[in-house]
């Protein structure tokens, strides 16, 4: 595996450690049994605005990381819109019954599938910025006419 694929494919890890860290918050804050918030039957209730709430769950940590690891703003907001977009959809497309919503579960997992799937289009939009290291970041944000462009 080259320097850059493995760099890419670090990357790639990192957003979705990122993205699964707002898991527990969410589950801690609308579904576990302590239920803090005194939401954890609603949550369940509607499953759809639960899977929502856990997409927007999941997009502030990855945000938040992104920021630190000195990625542009335009590069977090295509982050987490080829996140959401593909996830929104599978939501869309089960609460209207266009897709069949076997159960709870399925919904999570073709949602969350979706999101991964979205994740990974976004980084390959731009594979290049992707497959450079972090430290990077910073200095190809200088170039902002060269957007998943590296020198060869």
């Amino acid at each position: 595996m080259s320097d850059s694929t493995a760099r890419f494919a670090r990357h790639y890890l990192e957003m979705v450690v990122a993205m699964f860290v707002g898991m527990p918050v969410f589950g801690i804050l609308f579904r576990s049994p302590l239920d803090p918030l005194g939401l954890r039957e609603t949550m369940w209730a509607r499953p759809y605005l639960s899977e929502t709430l856990m997409l927007v769950a999941m997009s502030i940590p990855m945000a938040l990381y992104m920021a630190w690891r000195g990625h542009r703003a335009e590069r977090t907001v295509e982050m987490v819109a080829g996140m959401a977009l593909p996830a929104l959809a599978v939501i869309w497309l089960t609460s209207t019954e266009a897709l069949p919503l076997f159960s709870v579960v399925t919904l999570t997992l073709w949602s969350h599938a979706a999101m991964l799937l979205g994740m990974l289009a976004a980084m390959l939009l731009r594979r290049a910025e992707y497959s450079m290291d972090h430290s990077q970041h910073q200095m190809h944000a200088g170039h902002a006419g060269h957007e998943g462009h590296e020198a060869h």
